[in-house]
């Protein structure tokens, strides 16, 4: 994997050398699990906020005029770096103009409010589980939110393997099926298209009473989806 980072004192080649391993054995993960990956991404860079981190690219430039940024403090944090690239990787599958969520989203400048809010904690929370599946962590309480904690309760239960595969065909389900316009519901489209990723690698669909079990004891689902 070819990175470009800016010009920076803490970034030395101690560093990039490391972050470049790091986002290469995570680019491996994702793609072994069939997750599509970005094959540009922007340069590195780091910021004033010690803790935060983010990334930029304006809408319908190239990624080499975005940019990612570390703070300063979590430069030599393994997992919040990667945790960096996952973001970026997952909202551009989710949040792309060919985004398979596009449709569902509406137009701007007034989006559906209610399917926006959803698709962000979705990939949030999608982006947070595989990051701490990738290094074997379970997530800080302050990390598990709706769909983060409820992925992580499912591997849990039945483990890496199930759960990373279920995920990750759930991805494809929607690029496969994407919504279609922004009176969907994308909540239960989401539930839908995990429902599919679950079939794919549970032998005879008896784990899907349970995943949905602890999908609404997360409150991820707050009303009834398709069964």
């Amino acid at each position: 994997m070819q990175l470009t980072f800016k010009s920076s004192p803490i970034l030395s080649r101690r560093v990039t050398l490391r972050i470049t391993k790091d986002f290469t054995r995570f680019r491996d993960y994702l793609t072994g699990l069939g997750i599509p990956v970005p094959t540009d991404l922007p340069p590195i860079g780091t910021q004033a906020v010690a803790n935060g981190s983010g990334s930029v690219t304006p809408l319908g430039l190239p990624a080499y005029r975005g940019k990612l940024e570390l703070g300063e403090k979590l430069v030599n944090d393994r997992a919040r770096t990667t945790k960096m690239y996952c973001d970026y990787a997952i909202s551009t599958i989710m949040f792309a103009p060919d985004s398979p969520l596009q449709p569902a989203l509406g137009d701007m400048p007034i989006p559906n409010m209610k399917n926006l809010g959803a698709a962000t904690i979705f990939t949030e929370g999608l982006s947070t589980y595989l990051n701490m599946s990738f290094w074997n962590r379970t997530p800080r309480e302050l990390d598990r939110g709706f769909w983060s904690g409820a992925l992580w309760d499912i591997r849990k239960r039945f483990g890496r393997d199930f759960t990373d595969r279920m995920v990750a065909y759930a991805i494809r389900a929607m690029i496969d099926e994407p919504t279609k316009s922004s009176t969907d519901n994308l909540s239960h489209y989401l539930i839908c298209q995990l429902k599919i990723g679950e079939s794919v690698v549970d032998n005879d669909g008896k784990r899907w009473t349970t995943v949905l079990e602890i999908l609404r004891s997360h409150g991820v689902i707050t009303d009834q989806p398709a069964s």
